[in-house]
């Protein structure tokens, strides 16, 4: 459970509760509303302060074992079924304030000048999001990062990893994203970077906007009248390591259809003229005979 999902909860039930027109259960979706407005509310105070989100981290871990000790004496089953799900909902905020007061000691970390760069990912896209893929080993569920989103750019560090920290971050990325549902899904030896597009259905032609820079500067020079040879170039020029080898090899080959073409051209040229002078020359023979 995090601060985004009790903010879904309380809008999906405020969205019941104005639909039902039982008064037992708009009753019942008034309290549960209240408390968990309550809990966001209490949350947000302790959003910026690692000291009192650990208070409030020991104060229900008490709760919880309090309420433990009390079940072990209790002989009524109401009232056990009571605290059992009163249990829950403290289990559920103590794991919740663990979550924020470790994201809150991460967050006030400095990014490792040693952070290596990840270099190798592979990344695809829904209708709602990018998706980054990067393999690393010694990652866990545990493994901890540090996220920093913003419309325009991300950064994502891996403390530790293997006794290494390592850094993935993209600036003036190709589209807006939006920061508050963005996230790391992390996993054994892997995770996923989810980059929530502020546009839904928009197509990324990558994850920066420099291939969409690439493609609206080589449309402009289409547009101004460029040669064939002209807009090659610039293709070639804008081109990495690979494109311009495989550029390259177009090229060569190119070159050497239009080089066997001239030299067919050629022959048939120089058949055609033989043939033009043999077919003089065998009249310029018979016409002197009687």
């Amino acid at each position: 459970m995090s601060l985004e999902t009790l903010q879904k909860e309380v809008k999906c039930m405020t969205d019941l509760y104005e639909k039902t027109v039982c008064p037992a259960l708009r009753k019942k979706f008034t309290i549960e509303i209240e408390e968990r407005q309550a809990e966001i509310e209490e949350l947000a105070k302790l959003q910026d302060d690692a000291d009192a989100m650990q208070a409030a981290v020991t104060q229900w871990a008490e709760q919880i074992s309090e309420i433990e000790n009390l079940q072990t004496e209790c002989d009524c089953t109401a009232v056990g079924q009571l605290m059992a799900i009163r249990l829950r909902r403290l289990q559920a905020k103590h794991t919740l304030y663990k979550k924020e007061k470790a994201r809150l000691v991460t967050a006030s970390k400095p990014v490792p000048e040693d952070a290596k760069p990840v270099q190798k990912f592979a990344w695809d896209q829904s209708d709602k999001f990018v998706k980054i893929y990067i393999s690393m080993d010694g990652l866990t569920p545990d493994s901890e990062i540090k996220t920093d989103f913003h419309p325009t750019y991300f950064n994502v560090v891996f403390f530790d990893v293997k006794e290494t920290n390592y850094q993935f971050s993209r600036h003036d990325l190709c589209e807006n994203i939006n920061p508050a549902t963005s996230d790391v899904l992390k996993k054994q030896g892997k995770c996923v970077i989810r980059l929530a597009k502020s546009t839904q259905k928009v197509e990324w032609t990558g994850i920066d906007d420099s291939e969409k820079k690439k493609k609206e500067q080589h449309r402009k020079l289409a547009a101004s009248g460029a040669s064939t040879q002209e807009l090659l170039a610039n293709m070639y020029n804008q081109a990495d390591d690979k494109t311009r080898e495989e550029l390259s090899k177009a090229a060569f080959e190119g070159q050497k259809k239009q080089a066997k073409e001239r030299e067919e051209k050629q022959k048939k040229q120089r058949e055609a003229e033989l043939a033009e002078q043999a077919t003089k020359a065998s009249g310029s023979g018979f016409s002197g005979c009687d």
